[in-house]
């Protein structure tokens, strides 16, 4: 009749995909702490939305800014990999809005 939580909650949360609610949690931190340590960045202009596939999507405000910041992917990526400790992030797509 009861069943043993360990085997019952990995069913019930598993649908919810908290798994990549996590990741980006964390994401949206490290992105914080790669923003910290650029002080030409400005995290007013960039706002973290979502990681899909190795891909962080990150909004920003002004185009040339997104322009500026694709010649800098490369180490932004890898600064972010390094604050997660793990390599979460293969690319940067900077969308305008």
């Amino acid at each position: 009749m009861f069943s043993s939580l360990q085997k019952l909650l990995p069913r019930r949360i598993g649908g919810l995909d908290l798994n990549q609610y996590f990741i980006e949690r964390q994401l949206k931190k490290a992105w914080q702490a790669v923003l910290s340590q650029k002080p030409r960045l400005d995290a007013k202009t960039l706002k973290p939305l979502y990681l899909k596939n190795g891909v962080f999507f990150v909004g920003c405000t002004d185009m040339c800014c997104a322009s500026e910041l694709r010649f800098q992917e490369t180490e932004l990526c890898q600064m972010i990999n390094r604050a997660l400790q793990r390599q979460a992030v293969n690319k940067i797509k900077f969308l305008s809005y």
